[in-house]
C-alpha cells in the first residue's frame, strides 16, 4: 500500500515539474514578445524586429497571462496595417481592440520597462495622424502627433508635418516675410504662432524687427516669426503696424502682458505723439523738426538727408527721434534644392528638414521540420508531411526573415530549395526607420 501512494506521489511530483516548466517557458516566450514590441516601437533602426513573426508568437501563446497575449496579437496587427498602409483593415482592428483596452493596459502597468507600448486611445491618436498626414491636412496632422509625441516615429512626423504646413501659406502672408515690421503696442513673444504657446520674452514699443515666417493662428490672425535676443519667437499681428494696431482694439485680440504694458507707459511718459513715416509735427509749444537724426534741446532743428524714415515725438522742447533703417529688397525664392547653400551679406538663405521613410525588401522563408522514422533524422519539407514515414508529433513549422536573398540549392518538386532547406514563400517592402534631408532655397539682395 505504502508502495503505491510513492508511486502516486511521485507521478503528482513530475506532473507538476512538468506543468511548472511549461510555465516558466511560457512565461520567457512571452517576456522575449513584450521585448521585441517595445524595441520596435522605440523605432531603432539598429535593431531589426519582424511583426509578422511576433504577431504569430503572440497569437501562439493563446490566453497566457489572463488574455493578454490575445490583445497584444491585435495590438501588433494594427502596427502591420499601419507598416503596410492598409488603413481599413487597421481601421477595423483599432474597434475590436477597443474591448481589449484595459489588458493592454494592464501590460502598461505591470512592465514598466516596457515604455515604448502605449495605450490603446494613443495608437487610435497615431492611426489618426497618419490618415490626416495621408490625405495632406499636415496641420490637423502636426497638432495630434504632438500629443503622443513619444509614442513610435510621431516626433519625426511631426516635424514631417510642420515643414509642409508651409505649403498651405497663402501668397499673402508669403508677401510680409522679409519685410520690418514695428511694435506699436508692447507684446509678447511666444513659442510658437499662437496665445496656447510659452511667453519666451517681451517687445517694447517702437522696436522693429525682420519678419522671417508668418503663419495663420486658428482664430484668423497673422503670427510673424522674428529673432529676439538670439532666439526665434512669434508675435501677433495685432500688436505691429502691418496689422492695424496703431489704433484701439478689441482686447481679445491681442496679445499683451501687463507687466510689459505698463514698464513701456513709464518710459514713455516724455513722448505725446508718435508719428510713423512723417517729415514732421506740431506741439502745443509750436516746436518742429524735420527728417534726420538729432537729439538735444531745442525749438526747431534741422538735418541731412538720411537713408530711410523717421519717426518723431515733442515734449518739453525735447526732441526725440527714432530711425526706421532702410527697407531692404529681395528676389524671389529660389525652388527647395538639396544642394547646400550658403548665406552672405548679399544672400538669404532658408532652410528645412523633412523626414524621408527607408524601405527594405523582406525574404520570408518556411519550412516543415519532421522526425524521418526512415533516415532516423531530421528532414524539411515545404509542405506539411505526415506520411508513413513521419514520427507522431514531431513536425512543426520554422520561419526565417532576411533583408537579403538566401543562396539557392536545389529544385524538389518543382519548388525551389535555398540555404538551410528553406523555402521562400513571401516578399514585402516594409519601411525600416526615417532618414533627414535637408533641402535649401535663397534669395538675393536687389539694393
Amino acid at each position: 500500500m505504502k508502495k503505491w501512494i510513492s508511486i502516486i506521489m511521485l507521478v503528482v511530483l513530475m506532473g507538476s515539474m512538468s506543468f511548472s516548466a511549461t510555465a516558466d517557458q511560457m512565461s520567457t516566450q512571452y517576456m522575449d514578445c513584450l521585448d521585441r514590441l517595445n524595441n520596435y516601437l522605440l523605432n531603432t533602426q539598429s535593431i531589426y524586429i519582424d511583426l509578422n513573426q511576433l504577431q504569430r508568437d503572440f497569437e501562439a501563446l493563446g490566453n497566457y497571462s489572463n488574455g493578454e497575449c490575445s490583445a497584444l496579437s491585435m495590438y501588433t496587427q494594427v502596427l502591420i496595417n499601419l507598416r503596410d498602409s492598409r488603413y481599413t483593415d487597421c481601421e477595423m482592428y483599432l474597434q475590436l481592440l477597443q474591448n481589449y483596452e484595459q489588458k493592454i493596459n494592464a501590460v502598461i502597468y505591470t512592465y514598466p520597462q516596457y515604455s515604448a507600448i502605449g495605450s490603446v486611445s494613443m495608437l487610435k491618436t497615431y492611426y489618426d495622424a497618419r490618415v490626416y498626414e495621408l490625405q495632406g491636412n499636415y496641420n490637423a496632422a502636426f497638432d495630434l502627433y504632438s500629443t503622443v509625441s513619444m509614442f513610435y516615429d510621431s516626433l519625426a512626423r511631426a516635424q514631417y508635418s510642420y515643414n509642409h504646413r508651409d505649403d498651405s501659406t497663402t501668397s499673402a502672408e508669403q508677401n510680409v516675410i522679409g519685410k520690418r515690421v514695428k511694435i506699436v503696442k508692447s507684446a509678447n513673444v511666444r513659442t510658437g504662432p499662437g496665445t496656447s504657446y510659452d511667453r519666451i520674452d517681451g517687445v517694447g514699443v517702437g522696436s522693429s524687427f525682420k519678419i522671417l515666417d508668418c503663419k495663420k493662428a486658428t482664430n484668423g490672425y497673422a503670427w510673424y516669426q522674428i529673432e529676439v535676443s538670439g532666439m526665434l519667437g512669434w508675435i501677433c499681428e495685432t500688436q505691429t503696424n502691418l496689422g492695424g494696431g496703431s489704433g484701439s482694439s478689441n482686447s481679445k485680440d491681442k496679445d499683451t502682458d501687463k507687466k510689459s504694458d505698463k514698464t513701456d507707459t513709464e518710459n514713455d511718459t516724455d513722448i505725446k505723439n508718435d508719428i510713423d513715416n512723417s517729415s514732421g509735427s506740431e506741439s502745443n509749444s509750436g516746436a518742429s523738426s524735420t527728417s534726420g537724426s538729432i537729439s538735444g534741446s531745442a525749438s526747431s532743428s534741422e538735418a541731412g538727408s538720411i537713408s530711410g524714415s523717421s519717426s518723431t515725438a515733442i515734449n518739453n522742447n525735447s526732441v526725440i527721434i527714432n530711425i526706421i533703417p532702410k527697407e531692404d529688397k529681395w528676389s524671389a525664392w529660389s525652388a527647395w534644392s538639396t544642394t547646400p547653400v550658403s548665406s552672405s551679406s548679399t544672400r538669404d538663405v532658408d532652410t528645412k528638414i523633412e523626414y524621408e521613410p527607408i524601405y527594405v525588401t523582406k525574404y520570408h522563408y518556411r519550412h516543415w521540420k519532421y522526425y524521418n522514422t526512415s533516415a532516423k533524422a531530421y528532414w524539411y519539407s515545404y509542405s506539411e508531411y505526415k506520411g508513413a514515414n513521419y514520427k507522431k508529433d514531431s513536425g512543426k513549422w520554422e520561419y526565417k526573415t532576411t533583408t537579403s536573398p538566401l543562396k539557392k540549392k536545389t529544385v524538389i518538386d518543382g519548388r525551389q530549395q535555398y540555404e538551410g532547406y528553406w523555402y521562400l514563400y513571401d516578399t514585402t517592402t516594409e519601411q525600416n526607420g526615417t532618414k533627414a534631408i535637408t533641402y535649401y532655397r535663397y534669395r538675393d539682395k536687389l539694393n
